[in-house]
C-alpha cells in the first residue's frame, strides 16, 4: 500500500535546526469564497454513499471548500458507490488516498497543518440567565 509517509511532527517536538520550520518556505495567498456542497448526482446510489457524501458536506473542513474541491469529491463518488457494491482491497486504498487529500483523518488533518476547534461556549448571558431562572425559583419556593 502505498502513502505520503509519517505525519510531520508537531513544531514544539522539532529537533532545533535539524529540519528547516515550514513556516519559513514561501506561499501564495490566495482569496476565495467558500462554495456551497453540490447535491449528490443521479439518484441510484447505495445508502452508504448517500452517507459517506452527506458526512463530507457537513464536515467542518467543507466550511473551506472552493468549487474545485467539491469537483473532485464528485469525480470520486463513482469509487466510493462501487467500493460499497463490491468491497475490494485496492479500491479502499484508492479511496484512502482520495480523502487524505481533504483531511478525513486526524492524522491526514496534522499532514495538512488543519486544527478543527471545537465550537466556541455559548455565551455567558444565555447561563446568567438561566442561573437568574434558577435563583427565582429557589427564592419562590
Amino acid at each position: 500500500m502505498s502513502g505520503r509517509g509519517r505525519a510531520p511532527k508537531p513544531a514544539d517536538k522539532k529537533l532545533g535546526h535539524a529540519t528547516k520550520p515550514k513556516s519559513e518556505y514561501a506561499t501564495t495567498d490566495l482569496t476565495a469564497e467558500p462554495c456551497p456542497p453540490p447535491k449528490l448526482p443521479g439518484t441510484k446510489h447505495r445508502p452508504e454513499t448517500r452517507r459517506w457524501w452527506r458526512t463530507w458536506t457537513t464536515c467542518a473542513q467543507s466550511k473551506l471548500f472552493t468549487a474545485s474541491d467539491w469537483e473532485t469529491l464528485l469525480q470520486v463518488v463513482p469509487l466510493v458507490d462501487e467500493y460499497w457494491r463490491a468491497p475490494d482491497v485496492h479500491k479502499l486504498s484508492e479511496l484512502r488516498l482520495q480523502m487524505a487529500k481533504f483531511g478525513a483523518t486526524p492524522e491526514d488533518r496534522l499532514r495538512l497543518r488543519w486544527v478543527i476547534k471545537p465550537p466556541e461556549p455559548k455565551s455567558s448571558t444565555t447561563s446568567a440567565r438561566k442561573d437568574d431562572r434558577l435563583k427565582l425559583v429557589k427564592d419562590a419556593g
